[in-house]
Parts: structure tokens; C-alpha cells; sequence
């Protein structure tokens, strides 16, 4: 693509790439190229977390958690280790331990794909401590919840959450949100693409700092139990 066109903008979907070597690869091309790159991880887009962003200040410390039911935690981990890198303002510094990942790995629904269940936790600078849980055995609605010292959020997919604040008496007010589908976010951000030659995505650079440190955590935790060690992290 970048031989034969000269491309301005470019939007890439997660996950991104399978082994780790290819991240540096294509961040060479992508710079040699002077295409300004962003990876499709889009929940900072959704107004409930910009909102939180604020009310967590600027100094946030706050702790971060999402649990749920047979979400695919190998393909969508990245989407939460993303917003976690939103709300701190940065996507360096973050440690991941995956000792409390389930034994072993699960046939995903795409052919040729695993998928992998049970905790993921850690810390980040701003972010005291985030756990990031998927339970294979039964569906359960995914529940996110953010506090700090100044505010407490549980936020549900269904697009109800419960907010609580020191300034109002930590009293838990109920709200309802709503979570743009996808085709309205994807031409959103083109026109803001077009119009001021920048979008709200984690760029390339970002994206690929978090990709290269959950790629690593999963394949520690795949070859401990696979028959020969491999490199490449089959998740889609």
C-alpha cells in the first residue's frame, strides 16, 4: 500500500499483529512513509468516559476494573488496556501479570484462533491498579467500574451507570448512556480526520506500546501450555 500510494491518513483495526518483531517493522514503514497512523481502539470516543477523564482530575490515582462473561478477553483486552491509557494520559509505564490467566487456551469462534479467559491485572502510571477478568463458563453483562478519592463509576453495557462524587456527598446518581454503533463513530472521525488532520484514536505509536506488552503476557502464558514454543499469538 505505502509503495504504491502516498497515503495520508491511515486507520488500522486491532488486534494489530501476532508476533512482536512486526510492530517495530511496520512503525519504520509507517515513518519512512510520513503517514500519520491510528489504531481503531475507540472507546475514548464515547462521551461517558471523556466525561470521567475530567472528573478525575488532574492527578487521577485512580483503580479500574471490568469483569463480565464470554467477552473474548485475547481479542478485546486491548480495547480496556486502551481506555485505562486514555484516562492516565499515557500508554507507557504500564505493567501486566497474567498469572491469574485460566490453564491453557480455547479454540476462538474464527477458525485457525485461540482465545484465552480469567484475570488480567496490573498497574500504570496514574492508575494505581486495574484488573481485567473474563469468565469463560457462563455469560454475564460486562460491568466497568473507575474510582478515585474523588469519584466512583459503575458503568454497564446496557448503557446504565451509577455515578457518586465527593462535591455531591458521594450520593449515587443514575444515569443513561449511549454507546454510538460503529458505523456512526468510523465517519465521525474521518470528517474530523479531513477537517483538522487529527482524530481521538491512540495513535500507532500509543497503540502499539500496549499491543507489544499484552502480545508478550499471552504468549508467557500460551506456551506454558503448548506442545512446541511458537512466537506468533493467534488472536484476532
Amino acid at each position: 500500500l505505502l509503495n504504491k500510494s502516498n497515503v495520508r491518513y491511515l486507520l488500522l483495526e486491532k488486534v494489530l499483529f501476532q508476533k512482536t518483531e512486526d510492530y517495530d517493522a511496520v512503525e519504520s514503514l509507517i515513518n519512512n512513509s510520513k503517514t500519520k497512523t491510528w489504531v481503531n481502539c475507540n472507546m475514548q470516543t464515547i462521551p461517558i468516559y471523556s466525561e470521567i477523564k475530567n472528573k478525575l482530575g488532574e492527578n487521577p490515582d485512580f483503580r479500574f476494573s471490568i469483569s463480565g462473561g464470554k467477552w473474548n478477553l485475547g481479542c478485546s483486552a486491548i480495547h480496556y488496556l486502551s481506555l485505562i491509557a486514555f484516562l492516565c494520559g499515557t500508554s507507557d509505564g504500564f505493567f501486566i501479570d497474567g498469572s491469574q490467566l485460566d490453564k491453557g487456551f480455547t479454540e476462538a469462534s474464527r477458525k485457525g484462533f485461540i482465545e484465552f479467559s480469567g484475570t488480567l491485572q496490573g498497574h500504570a502510571p496514574n492508575c494505581a491498579s486495574f484488573s481485567i477478568s473474563c469468565n469463560n463458563n457462563w455469560y454475564s453483562p460486562i460491568v466497568v467500574t473507575i474510582q478515585n478519592k474523588e469519584i466512583c463509576v459503575s458503568i454497564f453495557e446496557s448503557g446504565d451507570a451509577h455515578i457518586s462524587s465527593r462535591d455531591k456527598n458521594w450520593e449515587v446518581e443514575a444515569i443513561k448512556f449511549r454507546t454510538p454503533y460503529q458505523s456512526e463513530i468510523t465517519g465521525n472521525l474521518f470528517e474530523e480526520l479531513l477537517r483538522t488532520g487529527n482524530c481521538r484514536l491512540p495513535t500507532l505509536r500509543d497503540s502499539s506500546v500496549l499491543h507489544k506488552n499484552l502480545i508478550h503476557v499471552f504468549l508467557e502464558h500460551l506456551n506454558k501450555y503448548s506442545e512446541t514454543e511458537t512466537d506468533v499469538c493467534m488472536i484476532t
